[in-house]
């Protein structure tokens, strides 16, 4: 497990930087790209912190020797976008053919934070607590810290550096594609009046101590 684990984070940390993107291929059905020797799934399940179903997608070997289990990637995505622009604009699921299961996170706009000013908001208790447990129910991965990482672009990589440094406990390794690690510190602007808004539910007041 060890050298499983080694090759990840040597593969991950060139993934963040050369997964190739394919912007404008299949958006019109978003449907998953395939690869040889892999799997797609899509899973909805009920998430108690957030009190509604969401949808994750899931990258995994084809076919392995039954009992095999894989070390796990949470990938997050962008404001605007979904998961399913990791499962149908990027190569990452070749590298599942490698012994790694892929996971596509879904985080609305929500920076994967628990919103300071919106109590029903809690995407990172939805992340952290209901996607990892929904996935070792459901999928061959390995259990704890050492089989586990998360990389994400843009709001999804601001979500990745926090949680590397708030939950140590949980990934071994996290990547941040051109994260948005500005967001929090941007003041109000009335030209982009719904975008500071939405800043001000998630992260609180400028110069608030949630903020901070």
């Amino acid at each position: 497990m060890k050298a499983v684990l080694s090759f990840s984070c040597a593969a991950l940390a060139a993934l963040a930087v050369f997964a190739g993107c394919h912007r404008g291929q299949l958006k019109e059905t978003a449907r998953p790209r395939s690869f040889p020797g892999v799997a797609s799934r899509d899973v909805s399940f009920y998430s108690s912190a957030l009190d509604r179903n969401m949808t994750y997608g899931v990258y995994l070997p084809k076919d392995s020797a039954r009992g095999t289990r894989f070390p796990v990637v949470y990938l997050l995505h962008g404001c605007g976008g979904s998961f399913r622009d990791w499962m149908s604009d990027s190569d990452v699921g070749a590298y599942a053919a490698k012994g790694l299961i892929f996971v596509a996170v879904d985080g609305d706009c929500s920076y994967y934070m628990n919103a300071a000013l919106d109590a029903k908001d809690k995407y990172e208790d939805y992340f952290v607590h209901d996607v990892l447990a929904d996935v070792e129910s459901r999928f061959p991965v390995l259990p704890g810290r050492e089989n586990r990482a998360v990389i994400g672009v843009s709001m999804g990589g601001l979500a990745a550096v926090k949680l590397a440094f708030t939950r140590p406990d949980l990934f071994a390794f996290a990547g941040a594609i051109s994260p948005a690690i500005d967001v929090p510190s941007r003041r109000f602007s009335w030209s982009r009046w719904s975008q500071s808004m939405r800043f001000r539910r998630i992260f609180g007041p400028t110069r608030s101590e949630t903020r901070t």
